[in-house]
């Protein structure tokens, strides 16, 4: 498991091949990304 602090209240998780965003000001579509 791997945690980055990207600022703000915004992480990503690494974990076995999966990554996860947390960010809570994400809108459903952010350009290339997309919430799930």
């Amino acid at each position: 498991m791997r945690v980055r602090w990207l600022g703000h209240a915004s992480l990503v998780l690494d974990l076995g091949g999966v990554r996860i965003l947390t960010d809570p000001l994400l809108r459903p579509h952010a350009h290339l990304l997309r919430r799930r």
